[in-house]
């Protein structure tokens, strides 16, 4: 592969839950990807990046929008300082690529201007979108690329001894998620520790992450259900540490998604998640079953360390 300088912006893909740029896959490219992080003053203030190969990737702008939506800027204006300093930095001949992570709620004033822009004012290959939903008409050249989550398998359990048959555990950013929670409590006969809460991130109620990954373990099945946006950290953090998804059947596109009443619990309404949880519960052999399906198609394709691999493939195309 030809040397690709990475510019990084505050970036989901960043945070420990998924460690996109700390894996081992990312190490072993080390010498042909150039990472050089970059933060939202910077673009704002228009300085430019020293080039460092002939082929640029610009991976995450959630930081530098949030950020610059505080200053009041308009999504145009947000447009025109993120491209010029892609002007300022690669020019507008040198062979680019882009990562969108905004969320569709948050960011749908901008994402189709800037997207406009990137494909006319610069040689724009492809873009990533983390969130790329179904029955959109994209541009040929707009590729999903969801959350990935790192492995916490360690902490996985015997399903059939879980002490916790159905888990949730979250902000009300969503109410589809307080709709979703209260439904779920309706469910009678199972084990239910479901929990919304007010105050998002700096709530008292909100527990360590350790904790409520262990909590997760001891669960057979988590509810996933979306938050600010559709992408979700526990989409892939439910498997990762070894339980079955249970999730709405959102409109998200995600490649070699989990399958319905294989790997994953999908459904409509909350009648049809009573039925489907209760079908999954039925047996402890189902259960063994699905959990075992839910873990390894996460390991076999949502791991960042996969979603890095599959990253590098799409690098790979830019010439």
């Amino acid at each position: 592969m030809k040397p690709v300088h990475v510019i990084v912006g505050g970036t989901y893909f960043l945070e420990p839950r998924v460690k996109f740029f700390e894996n081992p896959v990312f190490f072993q490219n080390a010498d042909v990807v150039t990472i050089d992080r970059v933060d939202w003053e910077q673009v704002y203030k228009g300085k430019s990046v020293a080039r460092k190969a002939d082929i640029g990737f610009i991976f995450g702008i959630k930081q530098w929008t949030r950020k610059m939506r505080k200053k009041r800027l308009t999504p145009k204006e947000i447009v025109g300082h993120i491209c010029a300093f892609i002007e300022k930095t690669f020019g507008s001949k040198m062979p680019i690529g882009f990562l969108n992570d905004l969320e569709i709620r948050s960011g749908s004033s901008l994402t189709g201007r800037l997207h406009k822009a990137l494909f006319k004012r610069f040689n724009c290959q492809f873009i990533l979108l983390r969130e790329y939903l179904e029955g959109k008409n994209y541009d040929g050249r707009i590729y999903p690329f969801a959350i990935s989550s790192v492995d916490r398998l360690r902490l996985a359990q015997n399903p059939v001894e879980k002490s916790i048959d159905l888990y949730f555990r979250g902000d009300n950013s969503s109410d589809d998620r307080k709709e979703l929670i209260r439904a779920a409590n309706r469910i009678d006969g199972i084990h239910k520790k479901l929990k919304v809460y007010k105050g998002g991130e700096r709530s008292e109620e909100k527990i360590p992450e350790e904790q409520f990954f262990k909590e997760m373990a001891d669960s057979k099945i988590c509810l996933n259900v979306m938050g600010n946006g559709y992408s979700c950290y526990r989409y892939q953090e439910i498997p990762s540490v070894g339980s079955i998804v249970a999730t709405k059947n959102y409109p998200l596109v995600v490649e070699n998604d989990y399958i319905d009443m294989h790997s994953c619990i999908k459904f409509e309404h909350g009648s049809e998640l009573k039925d489907k949880v209760n079908k999954v519960l039925s047996s402890k052999q189902h259960t063994r079953d699905m959990t075992e399906e839910c873990k390894s198609r996460f390991l076999k394709y949502h791991t960042t360390e996969k979603r890095f691999a599959d990253f590098i493939s799409y690098l790979e195309r830019l010439a």
